[in-house]
């Protein structure tokens, strides 16, 4: 039985895959655009005081 051979994306299929690629620094930028959003939110300041109330009574 033959192997199946991969085939190579059509153009379309190309321009979709480039398009798809992020540059680096778009990542790191998105990051941290959604980390601000996190550290900003009363979920995570809530969160946060509990873990350090937390750990306060273990450092005793």
């Amino acid at each position: 039985m033959p192997k199946k051979r991969f085939a190579p994306p059509d153009e379309n299929e190309f321009v979709q895959l480039i398009k798809a690629i992020r540059d680096p620094n778009q990542i790191r930028q998105d990051c941290a655009r959604k980390l601000l959003e996190v550290r900003n939110s009363e979920h995570f300041h809530a969160i946060l005081r509990c873990l350090l109330e937390e750990n306060g009574r273990h450092q005793d």
